[in-house]
Order: C-alpha cells, then structure tokens, then sequence
C-alpha cells in the first residue's frame, strides 16, 4: 500500500475480499500501480505468495534487485494521501455495517 496507496487485492465483498488474499489472486491495477516499478512489483509479489516454500524469505527481499537497487526513490505523498482515502472509506464502510447491524435489533 505504501508504494501506490492502494492494496493489490480488491472487492465490494468483504468475504470474497478475504478469499482473494487466501488465494493471493491480485491484480496490480494501472490506475495506481502504473508508477511503481517492475522491480517494486516483482517484490510484492514474491511477498505474495501462499505456498511458504516459495514465498520469498528476508534473505531474499533483502537479496532483491529493489532493494539493493535503493527501493522506491520517488516522493510517496501521493500515496500516503490514497491511503488515507482508503482507510476513510474503509472506516466508512465498518460503520455503515455497525448501523446496519443496530437496525437489525
């Protein structure tokens, strides 16, 4: 999140949100992710990996073109200010369901 703003996993649906990231079925979406690099990509998803065997350990992130190349060299304001987007909405949509929920009783 911190290099875009917003996570590579997405759904309306909180359930189907969590089988997405089980799954680690994601998508980096050109609306956020255009600016970050192959090698930025090419870590998070070595991060993502269900299969622990496989998934990258700290030895290999910090092996990893991205990180010994200097990480991210751009300025991340925008990013910090769609991740306050998303944390707002995301608080948002826990209260609606909590009213939601009051009316039920």
């Amino acid at each position: 999140i911190l290099l875009c703003g917003y996570p590579p996993f997405y759904h309306e649906n909180q359930s189907q949100l969590f089988k997405l990231i089980k799954k680690a079925k994601y998508k980096f979406d050109p609306e956020f992710w255009s600016e970050v690099s192959d090698d930025a990509k090419d870590l998070v998803k070595g991060l993502l990996v269900v299969n622990v065997e496989e998934r990258f350990t700290v030895d290999d992130v910090l092996d990893h073109p991205w990180i010994k190349n200097g990480g991210c060299d751009k300025d991340i304001t925008p990013a910090l200010n769609e991740l306050r987007g998303y944390q707002a909405r995301r608080r948002l949509k826990k209260g609606m369901l909590a009213v939601k929920a009051i009316k039920k009783f």
